[in-house]
């Protein structure tokens, strides 16, 4: 009986496969034939964008029509409901005609009638104003929150009390109502862009004026119900995040973390080695000193190039000739060092650098916090940190590392001192810890799994 092994090499679009003939005590040996089945994989050969981008941005339009739609829809049931739209559709139609920006600000200084208040409220539900999520990495959403940033200086040299009166302003001189881009690049900021806050805020000064004409129909209760019925905003969809592979109970930790970012870097030095000129290598946790050199250099920059450490290499004695590295490659001429510290460091300066550890990874936590919106974040900045108003906004734009590693902050938190003090590599230092990850010690069974025996 002859028994064979298949072995099989999964690629994002390819399986290449292997079959193996077995002699009779399961050692390999003979090839008996391989091949590889190639499939698209679902992306645009010029662009390499998915196949489903295009199908998403269409997709999200209808659903943010359908979404504006039925919030329209919602409103003027409840405008009708409550007396400030009249209940016949024509009437209705007729009030269309009117000018909302007019009647926005008119109401600010006499009585307007209800009807007119609603024509006010739904105009302004049109238009509502830009929220900012947090987790945007678009470039639109900075050039908005700029342009908003210009529009609230724009609204204090015009003394325009709202930005309906400012618009209302603008429209009676014959100047443009609408969110105009000063330019034709992506970076050219709008000529002026309101925010959520604008609006809510213009809603309860109109809401104010007019209690005082007529207070049984403005009530706090009614003005809270079309304020949500407007300016309702879907929390974003939590990402699902995967399980830490040594506590399974734990979730994995963002790679934006400063304790992510040095564990990758102890790891990567763990694993560096330079080549001899006879071809041996040599590691560089030989020595804890020159390790904790290139550290020091990694931690404090975006990347640290082989160029630079054969340099610090031959300064320290190590080698009097240009050496290699195992690294090293046509294609990978440095080593990534520690993103977030570096950002978070020209923002915050002696702020940053004088933090512990578990406080820079504190500090991460609640900027990547999606229950939190941006001014909840740069109150916290401002009161707990100390920092300015432009430090805390710099924080909120920060462009941090997205994505999360295969552990969890727990088990790294367990990890780190061991790389620090002792050089070990992931393997080994996992065993020093006591800990088990469920990948390494499934490698068996999963290279069983992998392993058939067929009869020729």
């Amino acid at each position: 009986m002859t028994f064979r092994r298949l072995g099989l090499d999964l690629g994002t679009n390819s399986i290449g496969w292997c079959l193996i003939d077995l002699d009779d005590e399961g050692y390999e040996n003979a090839i008996f034939k391989t091949g590889v089945r190639i499939f698209s994989d679902g992306r645009d050969p010029k662009s390499l964008a998915s196949l489903k981008a295009d199908r998403r941005v269409f997709r999200s339009a209808r659903r943010r029509r359908d979404r504006f739609l039925q919030r329209q829809k919602h409103l003027m049931k409840h405008l009708v409901q409550m007396g400030f739209m009249p209940e016949d559709e024509k009437e209705r139609q007729a009030l269309a005609f009117k000018d909302p920006y007019l009647i926005r600000k008119k109401a600010l200084d006499e009585e307007i009638s209800p009807n007119e208040m609603g024509r006010a409220l739904f105009h302004i539900n049109q238009r509502r104003g830009f929220k900012s999520n947090r987790k945007s990495a678009d470039n639109e959403a900075g050039v908005v929150k700029s342009s908003i940033a210009d529009l609230e200086i724009k609204l204090m040299e015009h003394n325009a009390r709202t930005i309906g009166e400012f618009l209302s302003d603008r429209r009676a001189t014959k100047q443009t109502v609408r969110a105009r881009r000063l330019g034709a690049k992506s970076s050219d900021l709008y000529e002026f862009y309101p925010s959520r806050n604008m609006l809510m805020e213009e809603v309860d000064k109109l809401w104010s004026k007019q209690a005082k004409f007529n207070p049984s129909l403005y009530t706090d209760e009614t003005k809270d119900l079309i304020k949500n019925i407007i300016f309702f905003q879907r929390p974003l969809k939590p990402q699902e995040v995967g399980r830490c592979s040594v506590f399974p109970d734990e979730y994995r930790m963002p790679k934006a973390l400063p304790s992510f970012q040095r564990s990758r870097i102890y790891q990567e030095l763990a694993n560096l080695a330079w080549i001899d000129m006879q071809g041996n290598g040599h590691r560089i946790t030989n020595s804890l000193s020159l390790r904790d050199q290139l550290f020091e250099q990694l931690d404090k920059k975006n990347k640290l190039t082989f160029t630079a450490m054969r340099k610090i290499l031959k300064k320290e004695g190590v080698v009097r000739y240009t050496p290699s590295f195992n690294l090293e490659s046509e294609t990978r001429d440095h080593l990534i060092g520690n993103l977030t510290s570096v950002t978070m460091s020209k923002i915050m300066g002696r702020l940053w650098d004088d933090m512990a550890d578990n406080e820079q990874d504190d500090l991460i936590l609640l900027l990547l916090d999606d229950g939190l919106d941006d001014d909840e974040v740069q109150n916290i900045l401002i009161d707990k940190y100390h920092l300015n108003n432009d430090q805390a906004e710099m924080c909120l734009n920060a462009k941090l590392p997205t994505g999360h590693g295969a552990l969890s902050k727990k088990a790294v938190d367990q990890l780190l001192p061991i790389y620090r003090n002792q050089g070990l590599d992931y393997y080994d230092a996992i065993k020093e810890a006591g800990l088990s990850d469920a990948n390494l010690d499934t490698t068996e069974a999963l290279l069983s799994e992998f392993t058939l025996y067929l009869r020729p």
